[in-house]
């Protein structure tokens, strides 16, 4: 279902979970991308960052208040499955031993907090240096050595938009199976950062709670970035007008 430009998947949790367990478990690996509003605007503002983007293989909405704007303003919506829920599924209830996983991550911190909550994941860990987005040929290395761990599934955990330049670079490099971008969610599946209660999570809210949690550091993406949505998807149902 097109988004802003996005072929997003049109699934429910357990419908897109069979999906990737079933049905992207090739040879070449397949990018599942997740898409918030910061997301979404950084990527419109940076031509760069959204041809990344668009080479993805499969892109999930990652926000109940980009779905529920679309949807007042009269544009067809699709599922939303938040990546941490996504991630947290994944590894709590479909992932065994027996699964090849590969964990990018920030640093010992979040190894050790994995290790500790999900024993059974047979996981490769690799931390790539700060800043590896600005250097092409970090991503090539690091792309390479995530594609020579063979791994059925990948988690690449640090952060739009370093985390899908990377995957894409594991994915030239040879790298197979599934390789989700998932952020922040192995700081929320493990603990390492609180998220937020069901009943935010269900009524659109979470990211108030990060932002109460972390005012600092999240401020200016809730307040300032991310609003711009609104007017993107105003343009959004400007140009489906045209077109209809």
């Amino acid at each position: 279902m097109n988004l802003l430009g996005y072929d997003f998947a049109n699934r429910n949790l357990d419908e897109l979970v069979e999906d990737i367990r079933t049905g992207m478990m090739g040879d070449a690996m397949q990018v599942v991308v997740p898409l918030n509003a910061a997301c979404l605007v950084y990527a419109s503002r940076d031509p760069r960052i959204e041809a990344t983007i668009q080479q993805g293989d499969l892109f999930v909405l990652d926000s109940k208040v980009v779905a529920g704007l679309a949807k007042l303003l009269g544009l067809a919506v699709p599922h939303v499955v938040p990546g941490s829920t996504l991630t947290e599924h994944l590894l709590s209830r479909v992932l065994t031993p027996q699964d090849r996983v590969c964990l990018v991550v920030a640093g010992a911190e979040v190894e050790a907090a994995v290790r500790a909550h999900f024993p059974h994941i047979n996981g490769v860990y690799i931390a790539p240096k700060y800043g590896i987005a600005k250097d092409p040929d970090e991503i090539a290395r690091v792309g390479a050595e995530i594609a020579a761990t063979r791994a059925d599934f990948t988690f690449f955990c640090i952060g739009f938009p370093q985390q899908e330049m990377l995957a894409l670079a594991a994915r030239a490099a040879g790298a197979r199976g599934v390789g989700l971008c998932a952020g922040a969610s192995l700081h929320f599946a493990t603990g390492l950062t609180e998220r937020a209660p069901l009943w935010m999570q269900r009524a659109g809210l979470e990211w108030l709670h990060r932002l109460l949690s972390e005012p600092k550091r999240l401020a200016r993406r809730y307040l300032v970035d991310s609003p711009v949505i609104i007017r993107m998807l105003l343009a959004e149902r400007g140009r489906q007008r045209t077109v209809r």
